[in-house]
């Protein structure tokens, strides 16, 4: 008999999984390896049905995950329960290994191909879960201190429609494009989707589809409530900016769009760097 005190959960995992005949034995372990997770990163474990913290152990289920019995609803649930984790044989290790390569921007072949999964189906349904968790931890998101504010600007698309729309002549239908061709109006044309986003100097960020082409001042305000205690906001030399920062007091910090350009244009190295110490020669050349 080993000695499974030797290995890790993600060790006694992966040596299940190789011997299929054991597949109770296997949610069994998963299962409360990501009940010590929970507890090893302080995560709460509550009912589900009434969010209560109180309940009591009501042994296991068909796959071999230990229940628990709510006092005060008197409903069961696992561990898993309302959880990224509900309804997938994914482990706590092989859950992060799947987020760490969503924050790399991998695709989804490759996720697929590095995951406990080989099937193509689950590794989507789980990336999509992901996905859709951090869009609704993205509503609760403040920013705070200095904020950079910018649009990044997207071509509309209409994949899959068999009736595709015109947003630039909305009377008449588009043809379907083969080629990347050039926008009459620029980015700021009516087939560009804009997004509008925002971070903080603590990592902190937010990003939200707010209009087709350039925004007015209503879709600006979007993002006001996602702000507190702002020391600055840095942005572009786009004029809705000045209005906005205005109207509610921010003290606004202006970098134009080609100011590292305008450097390197100039014979700086260091052109990334906002800390840049001038020399003596280069501060005169600078102030002509």
């Amino acid at each position: 008999m080993p000695d499974f005190s030797k290995y890790t959960d993600q060790e006694i995992i992966d040596g299940l999984r190789k011997r299929k005949s054991l597949p109770k034995q296997l949610k069994t372990v998963i299962s409360t390896s990501i009940e010590n997770n929970f507890k090893e990163h302080n995560i709460a474990l509550n009912c589900p049905h009434c969010n209560s913290s109180e309940y009591v152990s009501n042994g296991q289920n068909a796959n071999g995950a230990k229940k628990y019995k709510c006092k005060q609803c008197g409903k069961s649930f696992t561990a898993s329960a309302n959880t990224i984790f509900e309804c997938t044989s994914y482990s706590w290790d092989e859950m992060v290994d799947i987020i760490h390569m969503i924050i790399r921007n991998l695709s989804m072949i490759d996720i697929s191909a590095n995951s406990a999964s080989d099937k193509l189906g689950t590794t989507w349904m789980i990336v999509h879960k992901i996905l859709h968790l951090l869009n609704i931890m993205s509503d609760n998101v403040k920013l705070s201190g200095v904020i950079q504010i910018d649009e990044k600007y997207f071509r509309e698309v209409q994949k899959g429609s068999h009736n595709l729309k015109s947003f630039v002549e909305p009377s008449k239908k588009r043809k379907a494009r083969k080629h990347n061709y050039a926008s009459k109006c620029g980015i700021f044309g009516p087939e560009f989707v804009n997004v509008l986003c925002a971070v903080d100097n603590n990592g902190h960020y937010w990003a939200k589809c707010v209009c087709l082409g350039p925004m007015n001042m209503d879709e600006l305000e979007i993002i006001n409530p996602y702000l507190s205690d702002v020391s600055y906001i840095c942005t572009d030399m786009n004029d809705i900016y000045f209005e906005w920062c205005d109207k509610h007091n921010f003290t606004h910090y202006v970098e134009p769009s080609t100011y590292r350009t305008e450097r390197k244009a100039r014979g700086y190295i260091d052109t990334d760097s906002l800390y840049h110490k001038l020399t003596d020669k280069e501060y005169k050349f600078d102030e002509t």
